[in-house]
């Protein structure tokens, strides 16, 4: 009792902060496993430093139109009008100071163009001032054919246009995103009511929506899980209501307790670890189920309240804490992944098992007394008993009867496993994570789709000497390299060094055409390089400088631009790239392609490897406690063996299914065979009490799967409903995570009463006593 009233002291807090659970939607979890996108994605944060990009991708119908570039205009001054975009500066001039007022939007409308003025360049307006046919013409001859701008500023459709504005007030807060996206929706949405596409993304709005959709899915978890509740324990508990209100309570003091856990480990909820909720909850119900059935065994044979928990925990606890040990071990073996976010789920849940196990045989038996301390027993335990026991003697003959085609169809199950095994896929996109109807994932397809592709890989050249990227003779190569490139089917577009001299040369040259070529004059080449370091210097028109060779002249980088495709379609570009350089590489050159083939190696070798290790982990170590608890290897081989079954065909139905591995699906293989075997462990731990009572194998099964069957078939449906209630969620991702942890349990129901009665029942007293 006094150990109840503790209990719910320690709750008390914990209730009044489950509203302020802190949820993390950072950037790098959405971006976990997906290597590609990972190190793009921190490289551009290294480039933009305390910058952060809203890109805006307008549809205007036709951007070479009067209407067009009038629509672009009144969206640059939409985009304007959001706080810290339009900054008013003081600039000394001609010996006074004037107010400088200066937009941070680029656009069509903003954007200059370089001229010649002299020995050096001056920038002009994009938009010629008279936007007559002429103008309209040579608009889009420039921004369609130069290397920089096509695809960047205008989309080759000539529909789409994109706005950038660099913003420098960042939104890191909640609070602050939230704001900042009503802030991006009050200005695009005027636009959209006009029948204008108008899509937009940035880092706290990308982080907005995921935090979003976290509220969205927990608002949906959360009566689908009570719902599941109840009418399991109901019908489970129909003839002892007061069950019902331990199991009930119990559940409410774990929940109670998870902010505290959080506070205690410093991990809080994000993308990963939401999934604990529901799951938890899940392996909490099943163990409740086990000591509630065990104790209404004991209850209804007549025994006191004090006599009825201690022969529940004679029954009980011994498999009950093995089976949190395994389920925990399940956990723990995610720690072996190279995902942060992967160990940090693993940690935190079984953190949770171990205090709901506290929970429950602490407190919970505090509970248990206190409710059952007055009250009678209701039913005779010997007629429902009786009933049971024939039952599951005639599920045990006919397992015995049948015994040879269930070998057949477990041989079957194996050869399917192994091919759907050998299909499972594992290139990992962070787009999706993303339901399809998500605003990131439409702008990310549309950029893919319209504006070329995001993924951008570098290719290094090394000259092997300070400013050897001047050389007429590396630059030739480097010119024929990207000649090549540009070439290939795969790459939307190319950009270089070599190409950038070129465009100088074309500007110097008066625009004329043909002249978008490398200059043959060292003397022109050395001019525009000096040119270049002069605008470098100053950064605000020539970004691509930095990107395209190192401060100190001797290594440019080559930068291909794709749309979406496989990893294998992607290795082979890269592959054959990296061939054609190096085969045509002077004296002296040196290519590397390491850094982008290295990132999608990676981001398919460590899920592999996560996957790997875990699932080994969890063998090996559930094996070891198993025979243990056992003290026979046999028992632990034969548990092991009857789990992993199910959860292999769980891998092969993600291979059939075309399910990614990625860094959410690849934990299902792990838990479900933690969770998993604690049904195994619960029927085997009784059948040999059963034989160490006297009964012989046969009987033993018989009166396991009499005992067992309806707490096992409860808890698997429970646990398979939890995990159904992540086919509601927003995240696709989580949605293949529920859908196969359903199946592989689900299988585990089968093997536990179809192959564990079977195997027992016939070679138990032979083999494994």
């Amino acid at each position: 009792m006094l150990l109840l009233l503790l209990a719910l002291l320690v709750c008390l807090p914990s209730v009044t902060s489950l509203d302020e659970m802190e949820a993390s939607t950072e950037m790098g979890d959405l971006l976990a496993g997906d290597q590609r996108n990972l190190e793009s994605y921190e490289g551009a944060q290294g480039i933009l430093g305390d910058t952060e990009p809203l890109a805006v991708s307008l549809d205007c119908g036709e951007v070479y139109s009067a209407e067009g570039v009038a629509l672009i205009r009144r969206v640059t001054a939409a985009l304007g009008t959001l706080p810290g975009v339009t900054v008013t500066n003081q600039v000394f001039r001609g010996g006074l100071y004037h107010e400088v007022v200066r937009t941070n939007v680029n656009s069509l409308v903003t954007v200059e163009r370089p001229v010649r003025e002299g020995l050096g360049l001056k920038w002009l307006p994009l938009v010629p001032e008279r936007l007559d046919e002429n103008g309209l013409r040579e608009l889009r001859r420039w921004s369609q054919e130069h290397p920089f701008a096509r695809n960047i500023l205008v989309a080759a459709d000539g529909r789409h246009t994109m706005l950038i504005i660099n913003l420098t007030d960042l939104a890191f807060t909640t609070e602050e995103q939230l704001q900042f996206h009503n802030e991006v929706e009050a200005v695009l949405q005027p636009f959209r009511d006009e029948g204008h596409s108008a899509r937009a993304i940035a880092l706290p709005l990308i982080e907005h929506e995921i935090y979003t959709t976290l509220v969205q899915d927990t608002g949906r978890f959360v009566p689908l899980a009570l719902a599941l509740l109840v009418g399991v324990l109901g019908v489970t508990f129909w003839r002892l209501p007061r069950l019902l209100v331990f199991v009930l309570v119990s559940q409410t003091m774990g929940l109670a307790l998870m902010p505290l856990l959080m506070e205690v480990t410093g991990l809080y909820l994000n993308i990963f670890t939401v999934l604990l909720m529901p799951l938890l909850t899940g392996v909490h119900l099943t163990l409740l189920i086990h000591v509630a059935t065990a104790f209404q065994r004991a209850w209804v044979r007549g025994l006191g309240a004090g006599w009825a928990i201690h022969a529940m925990l004679a029954e009980v606890f011994r498999a009950s804490a093995y089976a949190a040990l395994t389920t925990m071990v399940g956990l723990l073996a995610l720690m072996a992944s190279d995902v942060q976010q992967i160990r940090e789920f693993g940690e935190l849940g079984a953190a949770g098992i171990g205090m709901l196990f506290l929970v429950t045989f602490g407190p919970g038996l505090g509970l248990l007394l206190v409710l059952f301390r007055n009250a009678k027993s209701p039913v005779p335990e010997a007629t429902v008993l009786g009933v049971e026991t024939g039952r599951g003697g005639r599920w045990v003959e006919f397992l015995l009867r049948h015994r040879r085609w269930i070998a057949a169809v477990a041989v079957v199950a194996v050869g399917l496993m192994a091919l759907g095994i050998s299909k499972v896929r594992t290139d990992i996109r962070a787009s999706e994570f993303l339901g399809k109807e998500s605003p990131t994932r439409l702008m990310i397809e549309e950029l893919d789709v319209a504006y070329g592709g995001i993924n951008v890989v570098r290719m290094a050249v090394d000259s092997g000497m300070t400013n050897g990227i001047n050389h007429p003779a590396f630059l030739r190569y480097l010119d024929a390299v990207h000649q090549h490139a540009a070439a290939q089917a795969e790459v939307t577009a190319a950009y270089s060094y070599a190409q950038l001299l070129a465009t100088i040369n074309e500007v110097w040259e008066g625009g004329k055409e043909g002249t978008r070529v490398l200059p043959e004059s060292v003397f022109k080449i050395a001019m525009f390089v000096a040119v270049l370091n002069k605008e470098r210097d100053g950064e605000a028109h020539t970004p691509f400088m930095g990107m395209l060779s190192d401060g100190r002249g001797q290594t440019a980088q080559l930068l291909l631009r794709t749309r979406d495709m496989s990893s294998a379609a992607y290795l082979d570009l890269l592959h054959r790239m990296e061939t054609h350089a190096r085969t045509n590489a002077p004296a002296g050159v040196s290519v590397s392609i390491e850094s982008g083939v290295r990132a999608i190696l990676e981001a398919d070798r460590r899920i592999v490897r996560s996957q790997r290790r875990s699932v080994l982990w969890s063998i090996g170590l559930i094996a070891l406690l198993l025979a243990v608890l056992w003290r026979s290897v046999g028992l632990a081989l034969l548990a092991l063996a009857v789990n992993v079954l199910p959860v292999g065909m769980l891998i092969a139905l993600q291979g059939f299914a075309g399910v990614p591995l990625n860094s959410i699906t690849i934990m299902v293989a792990a838990i479900a065979l933690g969770i998993a075997v604690d049904d195994t462990i619960h029927f085997i731990t009784h059948w040999r009490g059963e034989r160490a009572a006297g009964a012989d194998a046969k009987e033993a099964a018989r009166r396991t799967l009499a005992v067992k069957g309806r707490p096992i078939v409860a808890t698997t449906a429970i646990l398979v409903g939890m995990a159904g209630v992540f086919w509601v969620s927003h995240f696709p991702p989580v949605v293949h995570f529920g859908l196969l942890l359903a199946a592989g349990l689900a299988g585990a129901l089968g093997a536990a009463l179809g192959l564990l009665p079977a195997w027992l029942g016939r070679y138990g007293q032979v083999k494994l006593d």
